[in-house]
């Protein structure tokens, strides 16, 4: 065994994996014995020892530095005393050094473009923190006739100085267009707006190294562009967000889409009369219910 190890070597190393553990053998190093512990031993020309790592599961062993190191971002090792880790399949990855198993490669496929009604967007991996080194872009294509209408309950990103994780809406790629909607940190209250065009991009990068963060997820609906004024009475009251009792309705994921259904169709307002739903959240229809009311018996529209 020694004979065949010394003509592999050819005046280099060689990094064998023997009983679970990997030795590295020089061709002037070829004495290798076995402790009573069952921890193979090398022994260079000075006859110094020196014991192979038994490294756990997450890392590796570098040659190098002679060590245990975890493994990389993107990669994962399952077993003890291995010299090297697995990639992550396809568009994967980790969200931490040292992935002990596949199953903690998470998924950084995101973006498109959106032509539905309503929908949503989310971070990449939400409501767990999104992986880092990811940029996804959204293009939302608003049907003829509508507007776009945007509801985010909340949003988390590390503040950094650079703003090297940020979210950013505007009306096209191009960065000299108009900017509807630009945040790079943390923001927990609820966030609704119009869209200035019919079509609207989104754009979300991470690039920093600093803390985990948990992303967003941003709810969108049309409406019928006649409805426009009454949808900003609304979205744009102060009163919405500055009221605690709102606040807490708008944070709460089950309750948006049929919030943002009567944002949609203002019109069959009437029929959540006797709806459970408006039992659910009186305040809210409260809020809503004079400023249609107010729209839809206006002189001049009751003229048209």
């Amino acid at each position: 065994m020694i004979a065949a190890i010394r003509t592999l070597t050819a005046n280099s190393k060689l990094n064998v994996s023997v009983d679970d553990q990997t030795i590295s053998v020089k061709r002037t190093s070829l004495r290798i014995t076995k402790t009573r512990d069952g921890v193979f031993c090398l022994k260079d020309k000075a006859g110094t020892k020196k014991k192979s790592k038994r490294c756990l599961p997450g890392t590796y062993f570098d040659m190098i530095s002679q060590r245990c190191e975890n493994c990389s971002r993107g990669s994962y090792q399952p077993n003890r005393s291995e010299n090297f880790c697995l990639r992550c399949p396809r568009n994967k990855t980790t969200l931490y050094s040292g992935a002990k198993d596949i199953s903690q490669c998470t998924d950084t496929v995101c973006g498109g473009n959106l032509t539905s009604m309503t929908g949503v967007i989310t971070s990449p991996n939400y409501p767990d923190p999104y992986p880092k080194g990811i940029e996804c872009v959204w293009n939302i294509r608003c049907p003829k006739g509508r507007g776009l209408l945007m509801f985010m309950p909340n949003i988390s990103i590390p503040l950094t100085s650079e703003c090297s994780d940020y979210l950013i809406m505007r009306e096209n790629s191009s960065p000299y267009s108009k900017t509807t909607y630009l945040q790079c940190e943390s923001y927990s209250n609820p966030v609704t707006f119009i869209s200035r065009s019919k079509n609207l991009y989104v754009k979300f990068s991470s690039k920093t190294n600093e803390e985990m963060a948990d992303g967003f997820k941003v709810f969108y609906v049309t409406f019928e562009e006649m409805y426009r004024e009454l949808v900003a009475s609304i979205v744009e009251d102060g009163a919405l967000y500055g009221n605690s009792s709102l606040r807490r309705i708008l944070k709460d994921e089950n309750l948006i889409t049929q919030i943002l259904d009567v944002m949609a169709h203002p019109q069959k307002f009437d029929r959540y009369e006797t709806s459970s739903t408006r039992k659910k959240i009186p305040e809210f229809y409260a809020f809503v219910e004079k400023k249609v009311t107010d729209f839809f018996d206006s002189p001049y529209r009751r003229r048209r």
